[in-house]
């Protein structure tokens, strides 16, 4: 830990940044182009309105206390989820939002795409990001005895963080193992088409539950491709407590109490509340089951003779041999498995939604995957993977018009100025791109489901996304600390939803879908989709 502090600091200081820039140019030049960047930001910070000045929610002069009061039950924004209170801000205080007093840190919200680019560009290349204090606890005190250290991606910061993407980077980013599970995808995906015709009703309804169907499908998925082994989640005869239940159960429940102990107040820093202690099972349970899994795989590769490298090793194999040390694949699984189950099986079935509520959209992919698909059991290829291009783009306009995590955020590394007003080495900044994803301004007919404004073949259309702001729409995050499950989570997705529509023809014949938005954004209804059978 002490070290790391040196190299960041280091990292940060201007010795370093003239290092860098002797690449390119003489000593001179680096120290006059280092020093004049300092001084003008220097100066256009002293010369910007202060901080309290941005427009936002006032709040009382109690520190931690502030603004708290507002997020209570009782208070203005105690029944709203995000996506509501961030339309509320937005239009009563405009573009730049402060709420301060919300706990632990002050924040400022950004609802233009500019802000949002000068957020990531002001990043360093140790991007920082305010954790989930309830998950860093729980690796860094209540399980310090398993974690030894290995805190993983989602809450780390600096060179912790950056030593333990360096590890994951060449084997998650590599198109190469995307390729190794498209098969065990397909196969997957063919067993889901399978459960769907086993569990729909007579009149071609699917149940309540259909969410924890589509939650199945990401758990079997994903855990094949991180734990190198099939679950049995599409079983049709899988008992509620078996293991890939119980293990889709405590995912769900420990990101909805993250919400409640990250987001909204709580006492559970000060002692353990109920739902504290409901997050602890949920957590031990996750880590218990992952670290089962994992050693099993650990202890046939220690009785294997060749530690080579092999182009068709899989993803859990690659980082064993990397790092030569079980509890890295370990927590790597945990933090894939939290971002991915609710994730992608969110996506998916918004996806769904939106194509019942646009017909003509349904009609228009289904001649896609019926062009490149003849037979309901035509086999997916990575060249026909390539060739989905309206899947992708429905999947794409779902993202935009829902988008799961509504969100992204880092902290200020240094004195920024936005619009004229100073944000201190420290804040939170915020950028809502639920908000400006429907903004008229980025995506004409913003509120339309129009897939076609993704294709390569449109982009001399007025609804093109050539004509937003780069900025606007990065359901994946941006730059170094992006997504780095994307290629996978894209995959799974493509082949999901081709299967489906490409078997199905899916209606919804209830009340619009509302949704919920807490740590990622969820249909709030029940997903009964009729599922009808297309011909061969």
């Amino acid at each position: 830990m002490q070290a790391a502090k040196i190299v960041n600091k280091f990292l940060e200081s201007k010795t370093f940044l003239l290092c860098r820039t002797f690449r390119t140019g003489t000593r001179a030049k680096a120290l006059a182009s280092a020093e004049l960047q300092a001084e003008d930001l220097k100066t256009s910070y002293e010369r910007a309105r202060p901080f309290e000045s941005i427009p936002g929610p006032k709040a009382l002069p109690i520190p931690r206390i502030g603004n708290i009061w507002r997020m209570l039950p009782f208070g203005t924004y105690g029944n709203m989820d995000i996506i509501d209170l961030h339309k509320l801000l937005y239009e009563t205080y405009g573009p730049i939002v402060k709420f301060t007093g919300v706990g632990y840190f002050d924040q400022v919200i950004f609802f233009e795409p500019g802000h949002a680019e000068k957020m990531f560009r002001n990043e360093s290349m140790w991007p920082n990001r305010f954790p989930l204090h309830s998950l860093k606890y729980y690796r860094t005190k209540v399980r310090k005895d398993f974690y030894e250290g290995q805190e993983g991606l989602i809450t780390t910061n600096g060179a912790e963080w950056r030593s333990f993407r360096t590890i994951t980077n060449p084997v998650l980013l590599n198109p190469t193992n995307v390729k190794i599970y498209l098969d065990s995808v397909v196969a997957v995906c063919d067993d889901f088409i399978e459960r769907i015709r086993y569990i729909r009703r007579p009149d071609n309804e699917m149940p309540a539950d259909f969410i924890d169907e589509i939650n199945k499908l990401s758990l079997e998925t994903f855990s094949f491709m991180t734990l190198d082994k099939r679950l049995g989640c599409l079983a049709n005869d899988l008992a509620e407590d078996s293991e890939p239940m119980l293990m889709i159960k405590n995912v769900r429940e420990a990101m909805a109490l993250m919400f409640y102990l990250d987001v909204r107040p709580s006492l559970w820093r000060i002692y353990p509340t109920k739902k504290w202690k409901t997050f602890v099972k949920c957590m031990d349970y996750i880590v218990e089951y992952t670290n089962k899994q994992i050693m099993e795989k650990w202890e046939k590769i220690q009785n294997e003779t060749d530690d080579g490298e092999n182009e068709n090793r899989n993803i859990l194999e690659s980082l064993l041999l990397r790092t030569k040390n079980p509890r890295i694949p370990i927590v790597m699984t945990s933090d894939i498995l939290f971002a991915a189950i609710d994730t992608t099986s969110t996506t998916m079935a918004t996806t769904l939604y939106y194509l019942t509520t646009n017909p003509d959209k349904q009609e228009k992919l289904f001649q896609e995957l019926k062009k490149l698909l003849p037979k309901k059991d035509s086999p997916i290829t990575g060249e026909i993977l390539n060739e989905l291009k309206y899947t992708r783009a429905v999947i794409k306009e779902a993202m935009r018009l829902m988008p799961t995590t509504a969100l992204n955020q880092r902290t200020a590394e240094k004195d920024l100025v936005f619009d004229n007003y100073q944000i201190p080495k420290g804040t939170v900044m915020v950028s809502s791109h639920v908000i400006m994803c429907r903004m008229e301004e980025h995506f004409k007919r913003a509120n339309e489901f129009l897939p076609e404004r993704w294709l390569k073949t449109e982009t001399n259309s007025d609804v093109s996304y050539k004509n937003a702001h780069p900025f606007a729409y990065l359901p994946f995050g941006f730059g170094q600390r992006s997504c780095i499950g994307k290629r996978f989570a894209y995959m799974e997705m493509d082949v999901a939803i081709s299967k489906v529509i490409r078997n199905f023809k899916v209606t919804y014949d209830h009340e619009p879908m509302t949704w919920q938005s807490k740590l990622i954004t969820s249909p709030s209804k029940p997903l009964k989709f009729k599922m009808t059978e297309r011909p061969e």
